[in-house]
């Protein structure tokens, strides 16, 4: 991890996905690009007045926004970090951040989560749905939970299918994990879960027992995933096998462990239509409580 990129929030004081880049870097010796995004339009007829109000609007508003990049960068403790910042005019803030990643070939995204104050969970924002559907580079998005500092590393694997687009895609996913294992000193907990029977009218007359059917599942998910995770001087002690539908077990595993940080996959084209773990990216992002590291496959493209 050579470069990162952070999205400035210029509405909250705290910002927190720049402590962590900032934590990032200090343990790997990253660089840090900020960005803030910052659009306005006028509300009357289009006219040379328009324009060149616009203009002096625009050229008003990114000098604000620099000089409070330039108060923030000189308030933070960035010794022996390399960091620059810019700002972009953008009516579409995702496309144009997941362009600069493509076209500047940054290793990790990190965005601040926002919090949801009614239910005081984490909830994402469009501009959240859109980095994880157009960037092409890991997108890590942060909460401000604290954790314990022993809490392990989980890393969401799918060892129920054994086709080439989620093998490779599991690959990158643990070598991810060992990276960020070794960089925090953290173990590391290779997730998979085994869904029950669907519930269907009758299922009482069908030649299948649930439960040996369940059991059935989680043996031949332990054996698969055994194999996937030797492959990353990782053990059986490496290994939850959980039960019950993902995007429920998954954030209960991970809130009862306190981890610090989740790394999901990608499976499919684009981010939101391609769900992480099959059909479950919504329900998953907003019921965690901790960091995610959202992983995309090889062969990535936005629609």
């Amino acid at each position: 991890m050579n470069k990162i990129i952070v999205i400035f929030d210029e509405k909250n004081e705290q910002q927190t996905a720049m402590e962590r880049a900032l934590e990032l870097a200090k343990l790997s010796g990253a660089s840090i690009h900020i960005v803030a995004t910052i659009f306005s339009t006028l509300n009357f007829s289009y006219s040379q007045l328009q324009i060149d109000t616009e203009s002096i609007l625009r050229e008003s508003m990114q000098s604000r926004l620099s000089n409070d990049l330039k108060k923030y960068i000189a308030s933070v403790d960035s010794s022996n970090i390399e960091i620059s910042y810019e700002t972009l005019w953008s009516p579409r803030p995702a496309v144009d951040i997941a362009q600069l990643c493509s076209d500047q070939s940054f290793d990790l995204l990190i965005k601040t989560a926002n919090k949801h104050h009614l239910f005081d969970g984490i909830f994402h924002t469009p501009l959240d749905w859109h980095l994880l559907r157009e960037c092409p580079c890991p997108v890590m998005l942060v909460s401000n939970n604290a954790h314990a500092p022993d809490s392990p590393l989980i890393v969401a694997i799918d060892a129920n299918t054994d086709d080439e687009d989620h093998s490779n895609l599991n690959t990158k996913l643990l070598n991810s994990a060992n990276f960020f294992s070794k960089l925090f000193n953290e173990q590391i907990l290779a997730v998979n879960a085994c869904p029950p029977l669907p519930i269907m009218t009758g299922l009482e007359y069908a030649s299948i027992d649930p439960s040996s059917y369940l059991q059935e599942m989680k043996e031949t998910a332990l054996e698969n995933t055994l194999k996937i995770i030797k492959h990353h001087n990782l053990d059986e002690t490496n290994i939850k096998i959980l039960e019950g539908i993902p995007e429920e077990v998954i954030p209960d595993f991970a809130e009862k462990r306190d981890s610090r940080l989740i790394i999901l996959g990608t499976v499919s084209r684009s981010g939101l239509s391609g769900m992480f773990m099959g059909n479950t990216a919504e329900q998953l992002l907003y019921n965690l409580q901790c960091d995610i590291l959202a992983i995309k496959p090889d062969n990535f493209q936005t629609d």
